[in-house]
């Protein structure tokens, strides 16, 4: 699915198996991955969220950037709430806001 925009001009681009991308310029190219608004995001990963922003982008799969600018999410099940220049790289990390925050490791105990 794809938000063509007013006229036309989105340029969005849903290319991954099941993905939507809506907004201006976004790309969804990750299976089922989806990109709600803003402009200039990516989402990459398997089953990843970008739900609006810019310049955010969700290399991981299961993971999510909620908006803000220049998010990204790299690790598996990972999410940035917001802020900007923020990154969440490791397995289930979260950064909630703020600015050049990392959230990067493992939670200890998990299955592999």
């Amino acid at each position: 699915s794809v938000d063509y925009g007013w006229e036309g001009e989105a340029l969005n681009c849903p290319s991954g198996h099941g993905s939507v991308a809506f907004g201006l310029a976004n790309h969804a190219t990750g299976d089922f991955s989806t990109v709600t608004g803003g402009k200039f995001n990516e989402a990459s990963g398997m089953a990843s969220v970008v739900m609006g922003g810019r310049l955010n982008e969700v290399t991981g799969d299961s993971s999510v950037v909620i908006g803000g600018e220049l998010n990204k999410a790299t690790g598996t099940y990972a999410a940035v709430l917001g802020g900007d220049n923020n990154e969440a790289a490791g397995w289930s990390t979260a950064v909630t806001g703020g600015g050049n925050n990392k959230a990067h490791g493992d939670v200890c105990g998990r299955a592999r």
